[in-house]
C-alpha cells in the first residue's frame, strides 16, 4: 500500500480530531499526574500538533510553568500552535522539525508531553523513547498518549496491514510498554476511556467522511484500495461502531504511560545498552 503524504496526513487528522472525545479524560489524567510540579516548571511537547492541549494544560494546572518547548514538523500545526500559545505568560521556543533519536537541546526538562505523536516512532521507536528520557531533568516525567491495541483504528490496520512493515497507525500502547520493559525503565500505565463521533458516517451522501476516516487510519489513500480491500475495511468500521444514548460512536481509549527518571531507571538503560553492545 502507498502511503499518503504529510501533507494529507495532516488534512484528515483535522477531520478526526474535530470528531474525536478523549482530550478530557487525557487533560484531567495529565493535571493530576503533575500535581508534583512546582512553580516555574519546563514543558517539552514533542509532536506539539496544534498546541491545544499543552494550552489547555498550562492554563488549569495548579502551579505555573515558566517556559513551553514544542517540536512539530508540520508548517500548518506550526502556524497553528503559535496561535494557541500566543497569550501564555511564559517563555516559548517552538522548533519546526521532527523528533528523532539524534535531537539535541541545551536544556532539560521537568514534563515531556508525547501525545499521540510516537506513531511517527515507527522507524526506530526505542532510539526515540531513549532520546526523550535523556532530556528529562532528574525526577522529571516523561507522559505517553497513544491509542491502545483496542482502537478501531488499531483493529482496521490488524486486518489490513498486517503484513506491512512497521509504520505510523500499526503502533500501540503494547509497542512501548514492551520497549519500556526491555530497557528495564519503570513506569505505570492507565486505560483512559475515548471515542470517535460516529454519527452520519455511514450515510451515502457521506462517503467521503468514511475514506477520510479509513485514510487516516490506513495511513493510504481509501481510493488505491482494491474494491474487495475497500469493503472489508468499510465493514470493519460499521461492525466496530456501536450505539449510545449521544449517538454512534467508535472505540478510540486511550493509554497513558508516565515514566518518572529516577538514576536507577538511567543506570539500567546504560546497563541494556552496553549487554546490547
Amino acid at each position: 500500500m502507498k502511503n499518503i503524504s504529510y501533507r494529507r496526513y495532516v488534512e484528515t487528522f483535522r477531520i478526526i480530531e474535530k470528531r474525536s472525545e478523549e482530550y478530557g479524560y487525557q487533560l484531567r489524567h495529565l493535571l493530576k499526574t503533575a500535581e508534583w510540579l512546582k512553580n516555574g516548571f519546563s514543558i517539552l511537547d514533542i509532536g506539539a500538533g496544534t498546541g491545544l492541549f499543552a494550552a489547555s494544560f498550562i492554563k488549569r494546572s495548579k502551579r505555573k510553568a515558566a517556559s513551553y518547548t514544542a517540536i512539530e514538523p508540520s508548517e500548518d500545526h506550526v502556524k497553528a500552535l503559535r496561535r494557541n500559545i500566543l497569550k501564555l505568560k511564559l517563555d516559548k521556543d517552538i522548533i519546526r522539525g521532527r523528533f528523532t533519536p539524534d535531537t539535541r537541546n541545551k536544556r532539560k526538562f521537568d514534563l515531556i508531553i508525547i501525545s499521540h505523536a510516537v506513531y511517527w516512532f515507527a522507524s526506530d521507536i526505542r532510539g526515540h523513547l531513549k532520546n526523550a528520557l535523556r532530556l528529562l531533568n532528574e525526577n522529571g516525567k516523561l507522559v505517553i498518549y497513544l491509542q491502545t491495541f483496542a482502537t478501531f483504528a488499531c483493529i482496521l490496520n490488524t486486518f489490513l496491514r498486517s503484513r506491512d512493515p512497521i509504520y505510523p497507525h500499526k503502533i500501540s500502547s503494547r509497542d512501548i510498554t514492551r520497549i519500556l520493559d526491555r530497557l528495564e525503565v519503570p513506569y505505570s500505565i492507565s486505560y483512559l476511556p475515548g471515542t470517535l463521533r460516529a454519527d452520519g458516517l455511514f450515510r451515502p451522501g457521506n462517503k467521503k467522511l468514511l475514506d477520510d476516516l479509513i485514510s487516516f487510519c490506513l495511513f493510504t489513500e481509501a481510493k488505491d484500495l482494491n474494491a474487495e480491500d475497500l469493503k472489508f475495511a468499510e465493514d470493519l468500521v460499521r461492525l466496530l461502531s456501536y450505539k449510545t444514548d449521544k449517538g454512534v460512536k467508535l472505540n478510540l481509549s486511550v493509554a497513558a504511560i508516565t515514566v518518572t527518571k529516577q538514576k536507577k531507571a538511567v543506570d539500567r538503560v546504560s546497563i541494556s545498552e552496553r549487554r546490547r553492545i
